[in-house]
This record gives C-alpha cells, sequence and structure tokens, in this order.
C-alpha cells in the first residue's frame, strides 16, 4: 500500500525549485532499486523523480509535493523538494526510461528490514537508525565506516553522528528532526534572500538563507543541527527578524557542508550578496569565490603588506599567491608583535613578500578560515577541514589545521596551516616517482606477493602517501598483468584521504575509529591488500603485523630517518621479532629535493671539496657539476622546477630475517644491508648530483645531515 504523506513528512518538503535536465546518475540507480522492490508503478506523470543524494537517502522531486499521490516506497527514507514543472516532465521521462532498461539492478537489498524505529532519538534509536540506512541502496560504499563506528563503543548520540560519513549526520537529523534534507547543487538562491536575515544572526548560528515563501525563510542549517538546537534557533529567529520577514517563521533545510559551499559560490558569480570587506557567514564564503577569478598575471601588482585591502582579499591573495609560487603550505601564525605569512616552497620556509601584516589582522583570518571550514566548537578548539578554490582554471583543495593560541579566548587569535591539493592532480603513477630502474624491479616484485607488509618511512612532507598511492593505483588497475580484469580487493584508512583511487574502498580515520579499530574491521571484509595510513602505536603495529603474516598485503607508514632504522623503532615498539621475522617484505625511506630547472641551470668544476664529498661516498666525481640559477627563467622558479623523490630501499631478505631474529645491533644490520647491495639516502643524493639533476650544495647539505 502506498504510505500516507502525513504531517510529518510535509514539514520535510523543501519549496526549493530545482532545475534538472538530467537525473543524478547515482541517484537515479538508488531510485530504481527502490521502485523495482517495492514493484511501485506509478505513471510518469505523477511519480516522484530522483533529483541529488545526500549520503545513504537519494532526495525526491515533484512538482505538487504536499498533494501528490505517493509511491508504494517509504517516503521518510528520501528527501523530499519541489521541482518545476518542466524539469519533472523531463526527468520522469528519463526516469521512467531507466525503469525499463534491462540493468537497472545495480543495487540489491531487503526491502522487508527497511523500517522506522519507534523511538528515533537517543543513542539507541540513533543506532538503530543508522543500522536501519546501511541497509539502504547505495549505502555499500560506506558499509566499513559504518561497521567500524557502531562497534567503537560510542555512548553519546552527538559523538555517533559527528563521526558518521559524509552526508550520513544529515540523513539522520533530517529524520530525526522532521527538517527538509537537500544537496542543494542544483538550486539557485533567488535574489534578495540573503538581506532577509541579519548578518550577526547567519554567523552566530550557521545559517544561509536560501528562499522566502509563504511567511516561511528557510535556510541551510548547520550540520549540528541535533537536541533541542532547531527549535532553540527558530525562537531566537523571533527576537532579530525585521523589515519584510518581520513575522516570518524559520525553518531549517539540512545539507551537506561541500552542497552549502555550492550556494555560496553561485551566489557569488550571480552577484547575489555583496562581497566585500564583510566576514559574515555568507559574505565570507562568497568572497573565497568572488577573488576565484584573479589571474595568475595579476598577483604580483598586490603585496601581503598593502594596507589598503580587506581581511577577505588578504587570505585570498595569500592563498592564490603561494599556489602560483609551487608552494605546497601557507603558515599564518605571528612573531615579534607581527602577524607572519610563510610558504614552504621546494621544500624549504621563506616569507610571502615582507612576511609581515599587523597583527590586529591576525584574529580576522583566524576566523575567516574557520567560516570557510565549516567549523564547529569556538575559538579554544583545535579544528581541522578543507575549503576548495580556484586559480585560473585550475582548482585546489586548501587543507587547514587550526590551533588555538594561549589567549584566543581573549584575543581570539591562532595559527594556521593551509595545504594545497590540486583537484586535478590524481594520483601519480609509478612512472611519475623518477625510480631507478633496480629501484623499480624491487617493487614491483614487492607488489606481486601475496602477503607481507611494507613500509614507506620519512618526515611529513616528504612524499610517503603519494609513493604509497602510485603503488596501490597500480594495484587497482590490474598489478603486473594490465589485462587482468579481476583486481585485487583494496581497502584503505587514512587520515585524511586525500586523494580517490579509482577500485579502492577507502574511508578516513576518525576519533572514535582509529587506525588499529578500522584495521580490525578491515579483516573481516575479505581484502586482499590494506592501506593502513599511519603505525602511530603498538596497537595498530601489532595489528598491521598480523594481517600481514595471515595472507594480506598491507602498506604503512612510519616516523623513522632511514629503512633501516625502521626495524629498531618496531622492535622498541615491543613487536617480538619472531613476528617481523615473518611479516615484513619492504622498507623504504624517502626525501624530496628541490630539482634543477634542466633550461637554466649553470655548471662548474668541481673542487677540491667537491670531490671529497663524492669520494666519500665512494663515486667518481663528475668533470661538471651544476647550481640553480638564481634569477631563474619562465620555466622554473629561481633555478628550481619542482620535487625530486629520493629513495632507498631494503629488501628483507633471508639473512636479515637471522640476524633480526639474533637480536643483531643495528650497526651489524647497517652493515649487512651494505653487503646486499643496499645504498642509504645520501648515496642516491649524489649521484642525482652527479648526473646534474640536482644542486651539489643542496646534495652536501643534505648527505650532511642524514650521515
Amino acid at each position: 500500500m502506498p504510505i500516507a504523506i502525513t504531517e510529518d513528512l510535509k514539514a520535510r518538503i523543501a519549496p526549493c525549485p530545482i532545475e534538472l535536465t538530467q537525473p543524478p546518475v547515482e541517484a537515479l540507480a538508488m531510485y530504481c532499486a527502490w521502485s523495482l522492490a517495492y514493484m511501485d508503478q506509478t505513471p510518469a506523470d505523477n511519480m516522484w523523480v530522483p533529483v541529488g543524494r545526500v549520503g545513504p537517502m537519494v532526495v525526491l522531486g515533484h512538482p505538487s509535493p504536499e498533494s501528490a499521490a505517493p509511491p508504494k516506497f517509504p517516503l521518510w527514507a528520501f528527501g523530499l523538494t519541489r521541482i518545476s514543472l518542466e524539469s519533472h516532465k523531463v526527468l520522469s521521462v528519463l526516469t521512467a526510461d531507466r525503469l525499463c532498461s534491462p540493468d537497472v539492478q545495480e543495487y540489491e537489498f531487503d526491502s522487508a528490514q527497511i523500517r522506522l524505529p519507534n523511538e528515533k532519538h537517543g543513542i539507541e534509536g540513533t543506532r538503530q537508525l543508522v543500522q536501519t540506512l546501511a541497509r539502504f541502496p547505495g549505502a555499500k560504499a560506506d558499509q566499513l565506516a559504518i561497521e567500524a563506528i557502531l562497534g567503537s563503543g560510542v555512548t553519546e548520540p552527538t559523538q555517533l553522528l559527528e563521526a558518521l560519513p559524509a552526508g550520513w549526520r544529515e540523513a539522520i537529523l533530517s529524520i530525526q528532526h522532521d527538517c527538509p534534507l537537500l544537496d542543494l547543487t542544483s538550486f539557485s538562491v533567488p535574489p534578495g534572500v540573503a538581506e532577509l536575515m541579519p548578518e550577526s544572526f547567519a554567523t552566530e548560528h550557521q545559517l544561509i538563507p536560501i528562499v522566502f515563501e509563504g511567511e516561511t525563510l528557510y535556510a541551510a542549517g548547520p550540520n549540528t543541527a541535533y537536541g533541542s538546537q532547531p527549535k532553540s534557533i527558530q525562537s531566537a529567529w523571533k527576537t532579530v527578524r525585521t523589515g519584510t520577514a518581520a513575522n516570518a517563521r524559520l525553518a531549517l533545510i539540512l545539507c551537506p557542508a561541500s552542497a552549502r559551499s555550492v550556494i555560496t559560490k553561485r551566489a557569488a558569480k550571480q552577484a547575489i550578496v555583496p562581497t566585500t570587506v564583510n566576514r559574515g557567514v555568507i559574505q565570507a564564503a562568497v568572497a573565497v569565490v568572488a577573488k576565484m577569478t584573479i589571474k595568475q598575471k595579476d598577483l604580483a601588482k598586490i603585496r601581503i603588506d598593502a594596507q589598503n585591502i580587506s581581511d577577505t582579499t588578504l587570505l585570498q591573495l595569500a592563498c592564490l599567491r603561494a599556489i602560483a609560487a609551487g608552494a605546497s603550505d601557507l603558515h599564518i601564525d605571528s612573531s615579534a608583535g607581527m602577524g607572519s605569512m610563510r610558504i614552504r616552497q621546494h621544500g624549504t620556509m621563506r616569507y610571502l613578500d615582507s612576511g609581515r601584516f599587523k597583527l590586529d589582522r591576525l584574529a580576522a583570518l583566524i576566523q575567516l578560515l574557520r567560516v570557510y571550514i565549516d567549523a564547529n566548537g569556538g575559538d579554544l578548539q583545535p579544528v581541522d577541514g578543507k575549503f576548495t578554490l580556484r586559480l585560473d582554471d585550475k582548482y585546489f583543495d586548501v587543507r587547514v589545521s587550526i590551533l588555538p593560541a594561549g589567549d584566543a579566548a581573549i584575543s581570539g587569535q591562532g595559527f594556521a596551516v593551509l595545504r594545497f591539493l590540486p583537484k586535478d592532480g590524481g594520483v601519480k603513477s609509478l612512472n611519475d616517482l623518477m625510480l631507478e630502474k633496480e629501484e623499480l624491479q624491487i617493487l614491483l616484485a614487492t607488489m606481486g606477493k601475496p602477503d607481507g607488509i611494507v613500509l614507506v618511512t620519512g618526515p611529513t612532507g616528504s612524499g610517503k602517501t603519494t609513493t604509497l598511492n602510485a603503488m596501490l593505483k597500480h594495484l587497482a588497475t590490474g598489478g603486473l598483468d594490465p589485462s587482468n580484469k579481476e583486481p585485487q580487493k583494496i581497502i584503505t584508512i587514512e587520515d585524511p584521504v586525500e586523494y580517490t583511487i579509482d577500485g579502492v574502498q577507502q574511508i578516513s580515520v576518525t576519533k572514535h575509529v582509529p587506525f588499529a579499530r578500522a584495521l580490525k574491521v578491515f579483516l573481516r571484509q575479505d581484502p586482499d591488500v590494506i592501506l593502513v595510513g599511519e603505525i602511530r602505536d603498538l596497537e595498530t603495529a601489532t595489528t598491521a603485523i598480523e594481517a600481514a603474516r595471515t595472507g594480506h598485503l598491507v602498506f604503512s607508514t612510519l616516523h623513522t630517518n632511514g629503512a633501516v632504522e625502521t626495524i629498531a623503532r618496531l622492535l622498541g615498539m615491543g613487536i617480538p621479532a619472531h613476528e617481523l621475522d615473518g611479516s615484513l617484505l619492504t622498507l623504504i625511506a624517502q626525501r624530496l629535493v628541490p630539482r634543477l630547472c634542466p633550461n637554466c641551470k649553470i655548471h662548474r668544476t668541481p673542487d677540491d671539496q667537491d670531490k671529497a664529498i663524492f669520494a666519500r661516498a665512494e663515486i667518481t666525481a663528475p668533470t661538471s657539476i651544476f647550481e640553480p640559477n638564481h634569477d631563474g627563467c619562465p620555466q622554473c622558479h629561481n633555478g628550481i622546477r619542482g620535487l625530486l623523490p629520493i629513495f632507498e630501499i631494503v629488501k628483507f631478505n633471508r639473512r636479515l630475517r637471522r640476524a633480526v631474529i639474533q637480536k643483531a645491533s643495528e650497526s651489524e644490520i647497517q652493515d649487512i644491508c651494505k653487503q646486499e647491495g643496499f645504498r642509504p639516502l645520501s648515496y642516491h643524493t649524489l649521484v642525482k648530483a652527479a648526473a646534474g639533476i640536482i644542486s651539489i650544495t643542496e646534495a652536501a647539505r643534505l648527505t650532511s645531515g642524514w650521515d
């Protein structure tokens, strides 16, 4: 029997006239699974049609949602919105055609298990809702994370909601509080709506006004709208509403943070709201996009220490200047009574322009960053998040980490580090790593093993994640046999997931699902290959090694100075020597070094000091060595063209295993490795210098530290 549209369901219908000409592919496939499972045969001219997806839930649209004939499947399990009649005519035909296609059953599920719990609130009701949504079509990709979260022993509903994958929290809250649910990526805010809500109120409650209809102002609400918060926000609204909205009620629409960002970007392009000076939620978020139109050639025209630019412009400019300079990170902090901006460029730190700005601007910049990443928790809490910006036609994810200053409660100041990740950079291949022939052969042989553990070591920013992702990409695309149409099952847990790899199941670590717990869950998923982002403690190390000893190929990272030192580090953590003997495969240490621009590098004849450096490494000194041209050329920056990875690789062979079992010292293990052909990072660095790929000065500086 059809499910009646109750008053609760009516409260969850969003009055946002979505305009679409194609149903979203994933949402359409999920919708078809529901229709087939419930044998729904609603005529095309009256059917609800898929217009979006939020986590495990499909968003359905209808031109007359309040009076529409309901389908047979339960509408409480969907987001509901109004769409234009023109969009419905197109989408209903396309959806009906898809339902008649022979390949529609992309998702299979037991509809008999889809029941709304009697009690929706509290920890038990919330857990039951999560378990119910986990049975929905399309939720399979999140099942690893959900199982780990439910098994983590969380006892508070708020903690459970915070740990859920993207979109799940909003889906749960929409059911619990009868709030509309939308992804908003296909919606444009009508002109004038933003001005109906006072900026201070929008900032305080993290609201984005999106539509005003029938004396009701609908706003994209905060993602933390649990408990009594929606009602408290609505009560507070009554004390600040003025003008056209003086008698309007406030209704919240739940949507993911990514969709909130889309709304503000679209508003900026349409010049719906002002984009100057203001630090309110709408204005600040819009300003991010409004300044994205800056071209690289224009960046040098403004200095970050200019006094006549707004805080918003200062932050945008610093990000764009950093990206244009090829920086990996931007550091915003203070020193000597001034605000400070530095970038990490080709591995070294330098100031942007003078690197200084007035200290009283620091708090404003930190607050802007909190707005951009949709951060909650107040000025006294460390927060992480990300936003997206554009330079010319390239898009970048900006990962943000903010720490509060010691007097943050008074000053609002803090320290921020922004890391820039090109969205179109994708995952590098093994060829992109510029491995030597012998190094590549070792890695290929390692990836051909059915089990064992591979550890990549090095400091933060040394390229460990890039190397691991290249190896996983190789395995996910068929491995040693590119014609292999059935590649291995690969699962990862990372902190966070930086790049998505096709064919790999990836989840991010949370405070409720740490590496060790996720790894234990992974082992029940019958994987072939497992990536654990980092081994941080004995529990994670023990679980990873146990996985390697029981038929899994495990990849992970560890913070040590070199490959050989990794053995001592694991033993020092408490791993028994016999377990290392039966699990370790390959140890890789790496660094990133500045690569000379081949177009303008400067050569000179090596002097006695240079020759002595090569002699100590038992390398024949070349007749010419090279240094960067600090004036640079159009193809580089100050004579440097990017960073080059340097590797040292240890194959854990029978002789090494015997030495570990016999508790040989680190120096004895070093000698064995050397006899087996191992060469340290310092050696490989000088080989690159002899070949003119990196500077001899840089090589000498680095090798001196490594030796």
